[in-house]
């Protein structure tokens, strides 16, 4: 059961994370790679939502 509770608890906090990587990539004023810094989402998952 925690293990569960884990899996979720990961989903929804990279769940957060890539909706704040979103935000941050439509406003223009960060770079990937300081995206990928405060938000800890690879280059490559950024590229692809940045596609």
């Amino acid at each position: 059961m925690c293990e569960e509770i884990e899996k979720m608890l990961l989903e929804s906090s990279h769940e957060t994370a890539v909706k704040a990587a979103m935000r941050m990539l439509s406003s223009g004023k960060l770079t990937i790679e300081e995206i990928a810094h405060f938000t800890d989402l690879s280059i490559h998952e950024l590229e692809n939502l940045n596609a």
